[in-house]
């Protein structure tokens, strides 16, 4: 029973995140419709906007509601359901933006709704989490946050294209994201072990994924603010339940007794969800109006181009 209530938790943190982060993109792109500001200035104009606010306060509702499944169940069972949050968040969007749902939406919805099912069904066959060692958690803690770190730095030269720093943001997220799930399920782990409860790891335990959740959501708006929406959702839903379940394989110990026939069950479902979300991400309304924004640049550079060419008296101009 208690499997089942964790499972309905998760579904309605997913929602929630899907409605809360439709909110918060629409906020987003609302600022940089005159012009990319910087991540700074877009937290400072987001405080005094009312939908960012209602979105973050549904992350936050989905957050702990998010906390409560996992409480309740192993991190490999309750990671994944997240990946719900992208069909629904597609679908938001679109009705927000009064525009059609298309029917390859609603095949990569039903794929990606599918996938997560199957492999949430069979995920409930692993066994139950147990205690991580401290010294396992520590240098897995410090590893995850040095390439976080690490990435963000890289991120910050700008030595790259937009899209390759909104991936290195995203990726960074979803290594503390996942981090942070698989840190409170040792909490709840330490506190339900009664006789032998230790409050000053308990109190480590959560001020770890409290660190590593706030980096996350830091390192998440340092995304939005450096490109597409969608590519920050279709990096954290595939790679956050990925981090968080081997959290929970290696370090919980939730794979003890999974047969090699029931890994590669998972496998195969979580490669259709991974379709399904990619899919997705290529029909979300925010890459759609990123084309039609990119296909007149186009045009116009490509004018000019020839423009130049033109200006040159019929002598060849070379372009470094």
């Amino acid at each position: 029973m208690s499997l089942f209530i964790a499972i309905l938790l998760a579904c309605a943190a997913a929602i929630g995140f899907a409605v809360g982060a439709a909110l918060q993109h629409d906020a987003v792109d609302l600022f940089h419709r005159n012009g990319r500001v910087s991540t700074t200035v877009q937290l400072r104009l987001s405080f005094r906007n009312r939908r960012w606010l209602s979105g973050l306060a549904l992350l936050l509702f989905s957050a702990a509601t998010h906390i409560g499944a996992l409480a309740l169940a192993p991190v490999t069972v309750i990671q994944p359901i997240g990946v719900l949050a992208v069909p629904l968040s597609v679908i938001i969007s679109q009705k927000m933006r009064k525009t059609t749902v298309t029917r390859p939406v609603w095949i990569a919805c039903a794929l990606t709704i599918t996938a997560v099912t199957a492999f949430t069904y069979f995920s409930t066959k692993i066994a139950h989490s147990q205690d991580a060692r401290p010294n396992e958690l520590l240098w897995s803690g410090l590893s995850v946050l040095a390439v976080s770190l690490l990435i963000g730095l890289v991120a910050r030269t700008r030595r790259f294209s937009r899209r390759t720093q909104v991936m290195m943001w995203s990726v960074s997220a979803a290594l503390l994201y996942g981090y942070s799930s698989g840190l409170i399920k040792a909490t709840f782990i330490q506190i339900a072990d009664t006789p032998s409860l230790n409050p000053t790891y308990v109190a480590i335990l959560v001020a770890g994924f409290t660190f590593t959740y706030a980096a996350g959501f830091y390192c998440v708006q340092r995304g939005y603010a450096t490109g597409a929406p969608e590519i920050v959702i279709s990096v954290l839903t595939t790679a956050d339940p990925l981090a968080a379940s081997i959290f929970g394989l290696v370090l919980l110990k939730e794979g003890v007794g999974v047969t090699p026939s029931l890994y590669a069950t998972m496998a195969f479902f979580a490669v259709l969800a991974v379709v399904g979300v990619a899919l997705l991400s290529s029909n979300h309304p925010d890459t759609i109006q990123h084309r039609s924004k990119q296909e007149p640049n186009d045009r116009n550079s490509e004018g000019s181009e020839r423009t130049s060419h033109e200006n040159h008296d019929g002598s060849r101009h070379v372009r470094t």
